[in-house]
């Protein structure tokens, strides 16, 4: 049935619906940095991370530090029920339609769906719609919802535009979309199933950091030291494990961070 109307329930959900790397299930915080550290640690070589989405948001702030809501489409920045051209920024983020009518466009409209929020971002016809960071994030978050008639579509893409992450919301689901990647989120990507015959849409787009091993312990052994210095060495100057900061290089910041969490 379609979720109904009403504000979104804040209490502690102990499991989360989890998709990671094309498998899904109900998972733990726990398990979810688990199964990304194995990806990062597999076979000593610069790791591809996979992108895991969270349908709860007590899980995906549960694993991930200094959650912040960045945008609302209730701002008076955004012209409700207007054809909105081009790129539009607020708080640290780009937002961009490439389908509509009677030309690519985003519109911010008031229909009303749950979560107690009666604007949210669309389009004018069919959406498709970037979500662009200024900063890439390792985490990012937004509620969403598909229509009546198909599904909606999240994609998730790295600094150099690969996609790395894609996310099917069933017809008739409203939810929240968290997101935590060990590769920078360089944009998301919303589009939906006949857009243009019934709005889908996003809004409350939120912030916060990730890391697939939540410390300088690179090979998870329990302590920072002369073994997790030697992967910072011998990464060193690559994207590869060793980046704890995610700026795309293992370098004298990472070492820092191995020093500063040193236990011997």
């Amino acid at each position: 049935m379609w979720a109904p109307r009403g504000s979104r329930s804040r209490a502690k959900i102990p499991t989360s619906q989890a998709t990671i790397g094309g498998l899904s299930g109900s998972v733990t915080p726990m398990m979810i940095t688990s199964v990304l550290a194995v990806f990062a640690l597999a076979n000593g070589a610069p790791p591809v991370y996979p992108v895991a989405f969270l349908s709860s948001y007590e899980e995906w702030a549960a694993v991930t530090s200094g959650d912040v809501l960045k945008v609302t489409f209730e701002e008076p920045f955004w012209p409700v029920d207007q054809i909105l051209t081009g790129a539009w920024t607020l708080n640290g983020f780009t937002f961009q339609g490439f389908a509509g009518t009677p030309g690519p466009n985003i519109y911010v409209a008031n229909f009303d769906p749950p979560f107690g929020s009666p604007q949210w971002l669309t389009a004018n016809g069919d959406e498709d719609i970037n979500v662009t960071p200024t900063v890439p994030l390792t985490a990012l978050a937004f509620d969403a919802q598909s229509n009546n008639l198909g599904a909606a579509f999240v994609k998730v893409f790295d600094t150099g535009n690969n996609l790395i992450g894609s996310l099917t919301l069933p017809a008739r689901t409203v939810r929240f979309v968290g997101i935590i990647s060990g590769t920078p989120i360089g944009h998301v990507n919303f589009s939906s199933t006949l857009g243009a015959l019934q709005d889908t849409g996003i809004d409350n787009v939120r912030i916060a950091f990730f890391s697939p091993t939540g410390s300088p312990d690179l090979n998870g052994d329990g302590h920072v030291d002369g073994a997790d210095l030697g992967l910072v060495i011998a990464n060193w100057a690559t994207p590869g494990l060793g980046d704890l900061n995610f700026d795309g290089t293992v370098d004298g910041a990472d070492l820092g961070l191995i020093i500063g969490g040193w236990t011997g």
